[in-house]
């Protein structure tokens, strides 16, 4: 054609048969190849039957195989294979009379996208279903990918029915490990990739060009109105109903993260989809999850969420060091997180600007470090000047700044009791601390503020601005007192209040107490020199 080649250096060869049996017939397809030298290249072997009447009566089995390296070396296809390399095989045996049964096994080796070469390893997947007159039966689907040496396997099973316009299903989910990386990297063979020059020169010489025409103006479209977000007029499972258990051992979203222990329930009816008590480990800490979303299309916006999350022991100082495994986490302790949250939108993507919702943290004993960034860079500081104070007579205030010194060490690594911290997301998107306190025998540290977190940057690295209060008794009164850092007024409690609040400032991995050292330092100084 156009003196283009689409089939380069190929043998084709095939092998039919087909006879009649009374009111039957059978059909083989014994070889049917295409090869390029010694390599074959696709390679087919089917057989079946098939006893038209009333009831369609039919059989068939069969093999299909490609090497898609050898594909791509063919002119026809090299632009348009998903995959420059890769081995696969496809066996399948059905069956069909008064309903249908068939299995289906695909087995994929050594397998690498054209889209960026990307390599994806190797799939199995296997298919058994059987099904009656009014298409109702049992399916069971397999999954396996293997990569570099880690294996994801998951497992459908259950009964099925088939409607028009509906499918229902009642089974489960299982599987020992997903690693979603290696799942989502088959994503890449729906890319559509560019044409090749040569498909472009093929395609301009093969369609004649159109005659040429006068050019005629189209009428102005009217001027679109923004009139919001686009509003679904169905939810977006219509169509589907039925129940899935949950049971996976281990999901890997990325290095960092692992969810264990998966197991739940997902229940779909025509206008709700509820999560019925997910539960599991993130990173090893306990969690439980139950939500319901509810369609309502009168609604301006349809879409209802309402839910709660628990997390029992969620370990912070692992959470923190995975973050940065560089420095000691600036809190050490187990939190207890209970949150309720809840929201309305016009389609699903609308969420992530309108869930809000409440999370309250109690924590256990442990290690704040929040004011360590500078506490040993102020000792020396304040130190150093204390000394200068003292060879320049001002004994005083020489005297101060050395407390201060000594009360910058007692800042350092402080313990606590406890630990709780109320924070909301409002109809804003902004997460605020509504409170915080921490407290210990000789000190309580309350406050407000609010996190500027970001879809799609890490919570750790997260810009934070917390306004605080500290308050103390016993060693750090005394200390906090000798370096006239107390006003003599007590809070709810019975702490003694520091005289100036300070600021938090940096990052939810590293916060910035800047502001609380050039206080200490300040008004110590300005204390002993009025």
């Amino acid at each position: 054609m156009n003196g283009q080649d689409y089939l380069r250096g190929a043998d084709f060869a095939t092998d039919l048969n087909a006879t009649w049996t009374g009111t039957t017939l059978t059909a083989a397809i014994r070889q049917l190849e295409l090869r390029q030298g010694s390599v074959a290249v696709v390679s087919v072997a089917v057989a079946g039957d098939v006893t038209p009447g009333k009831a369609l009566r039919a059989t068939g089995k069969g093999t299909v195989s490609a090497d898609f390296a050898a594909l791509a070396k063919q002119p026809a296809l090299a632009a348009h294979l998903p995959l420059l390399r890769g081995n696969v095989n496809v066996t399948f045996d059905g069956a069909m009379a008064d309903g249908v049964t068939g299995k289906v096994s695909l087995s994929a080796q050594n397998l690498v996208a054209r889209e960026g070469a990307l390599a994806l390893g190797a799939m199995d997947l296997a298919i058994d279903a059987k099904l009656d007159a009014t298409h109702s039966g049992t399916v069971g689907n397999t999954l396996i990918v293997t990569k570099d040496g880690r294996k994801s396997d998951i497992t459908l099973d259950g009964k099925v029915g088939v409607k028009p316009g509906a499918i229902s299903f009642e089974g489960r989910v299982s599987g020992d490990q997903l690693i979603v990386d290696d799942l989502q990297a088959f994503a890449v063979l729906g890319a559509q990739g560019p044409s090749s020059a040569a498909s472009v020169v093929k395609s301009a010489a093969l369609t004649p060009a159109p005659a040429p025409r006068r050019s005629v103006a189209a009428p102005a479209a009217p001027a679109s109105k923004l009139t919001g977000p686009i509003k679904d007029t169905a939810p977006v499972w219509a169509g589907f109903a039925g129940r899935v258990d949950l049971n996976i051992k281990a999901i890997k979203l990325d290095a960092a993260t692992t969810l264990g222990d998966l197991r739940g329930a997902l229940a779909i009816r025509e206008d709700r989809l509820a999560v019925e008590t997910v539960s599991g480990k993130l990173n090893g800490n306990p969690f439980k999850i139950s939500t319901l979303l509810s369609f309502d299309g009168k609604l301006a916006r349809p879409y209802a969420l309402a839910g709660t999350v628990e997390i029992p022991g969620f370990d912070v100082g692992a959470f923190l060091r995975k973050a940065d495994p560089s420095a000691p986490p600036a809190l050490e302790t187990t939190f207890t997180i209970a949150s309720k949250f809840n929201g309305t939108a016009a389609n699903l993507p609308e969420f992530a600007d309108r869930i809000q919702g409440q999370l309250d943290f109690k924590g256990s004993k442990g290690v704040l470090r929040a004011l360590n960034k500078k506490s040993e860079t102020a000792s020396l500081g304040i130190g150093l000047a204390g000394l200068g104070a003292a060879l320049l007579g001002q004994q005083k205030l020489a005297a101060g700044l050395n407390s201060a010194a000594e009360l910058a060490q007692l800042l350092k690594d402080m313990p606590f009791d406890g630990i709780e911290v109320q924070v909301e997301r409002g109809a804003d998107a902004a997460i605020v601390v509504k409170s915080i306190e921490v407290l210990s025998p000789m000190m309580r540290l309350t406050g407000t503020g609010r996190i500027d977190a970001k879809p799609g940057v890490p919570f750790a690295t997260s810009p934070l601005a917390l306004n605080l209060q500290l308050a103390a008794k016993g060693q750090l009164a005394n200390g906090l007192n000798q370096a006239r850092q107390l006003d003599g007024k007590t809070d709810a409690k019975g702490y003694y209040l520091m005289a100036t609040p300070f600021a938090l400032a940096g990052t939810v991995e590293k916060p910035d107490s800047s502001d609380f050292w050039k206080n200490l330092t300040l008004n110590t100084a300005g204390g002993f020199l009025r």
